[in-house]
């Protein structure tokens, strides 16, 4: 089925397989991932969170061949589904029971790009167009590894954990490292890669 290492690997690590057209039951996986870091939110906010994760998913489906067409358009369309994410009234506490009213960027990247790569693993047209444009997910195993690959570190998570205090900055330096000589050196990269499948021979080491 997959002619492609990484998807084969992201797919075989995944239980429930990754899905596309994007469900809601691979919306409910996904939201799981960060539960933990997600403390004493209302059921009914969760579904809306998860409601708009879904419609992002599905606009994603709609338009890709538009969105994947460069990296400033997809970069943008990114952005406005990252702040619809970040609108949503989310009532919840973080892991310093500090109050919040609304996600924070360092969730909604991951639960956009991990709804993503379902699209990159599983879709058709995902073979057919360019998906060097898609983000990779950024978390602590991420975080952790590049540290003891290259010791690349990210300023704003000196406040703390990359799911709560990662910034918009940090977050596009990330995306730049993993295209970046000296971790394709050090991971003895001789073909072209895109971010996710770098991020994933990274994560599943």
């Amino acid at each position: 089925m997959f002619t492609n290492r990484f998807k084969e690997g992201y797919c075989a690590a995944l239980h429930p397989k990754p899905v596309w057209p994007m469900q809601m039951h691979r919306i409910n996986a996904i939201y799981g991932t960060m539960a933990r870091a997600i403390r004493k939110a209302s059921d009914g906010d969760k579904e809306s969170l998860k409601r708009q994760l879904l419609a992002s998913a599905h606009d994603f489906g709609a338009s890709c061949r538009q969105i994947t067409k460069c990296q400033p358009e997809f970069d943008e369309w990114f952005g406005r589904q990252a702040e619809a994410l970040q609108h949503v009234p989310f009532r919840w506490h973080d892991r310093r029971d500090d109050e919040r009213s609304h996600i924070t960027f360092g969730l909604t990247q991951k639960f956009l790009n991990l709804a993503l790569k379902d699209w990159w693993c599983m879709s058709a047209e995902a073979e057919e167009l360019d998906t060097s444009v898609l983000h990779a997910p950024f978390d602590r195993r991420m975080r952790d590894r590049l540290w003891a690959l290259t010791r690349f570190y990210l300023p704003s998570l000196r406040q703390g954990g990359c799911y709560v205090y990662l910034s918009c900055d940090d977050y596009a330096g990330y995306q730049q490292h993993l295209l970046s000589a000296e971790l394709r050196d050090v991971l003895k990269i001789t073909q072209a890669m895109t971010r996710i499948e770098t991020e994933q021979m990274i994560w599943g080491s």
